[in-house]
């Protein structure tokens, strides 16, 4: 065999754990620069309000109080299934009103995540 090669495989031999933390760390970098390339391109940062600089952004959302949240408890009659099918079809309304290939579908007036504007 060449000596060359039994000296290059003795040093790997040697620094196994490092070869495999340094190859652990590539890999990870690797993968996390192709999550944040796709958190970008898909539009999904555009959505985060966690994210620094939000703050007032988050002050200024309203919760739509309009409705009482639906209650998860209790009986399971007539009354309640009526209420829960009359919830259910005014949030299919709301969603077939939505074009499905608009470009602000995404938008944030659209998603009710940010005030509206008042005309």
């Amino acid at each position: 065999m060449n000596p060359t090669w039994e000296k290059t495989k003795q040093l790997i031999d040697r620094h196994r754990i490092t070869y495999g933390i340094v190859g652990a760390l590539l890999v990870a970098m690797l993968l996390t620069a192709i999550s944040l390339s796709l958190y970008v391109s898909s539009g999904a940062s555009r959505l985060d309000l966690s994210r620094p600089g939000y703050e007032s952004a988050r002050g200024d959302i309203e919760q739509n109080q309009s409705e009482t949240p639906f209650s998860s408890t209790g009986p399971l009659n007539s009354d309640v299934a009526n209420d829960f099918q009359r919830r259910f079809d005014s949030a299919r309304a709301q969603l077939n009103e939505l074009d499905d290939f608009s470009s602000n579908a995404l938008d944030d007036t659209e998603l009710q995540i940010a005030p509206t504007v008042e005309e």
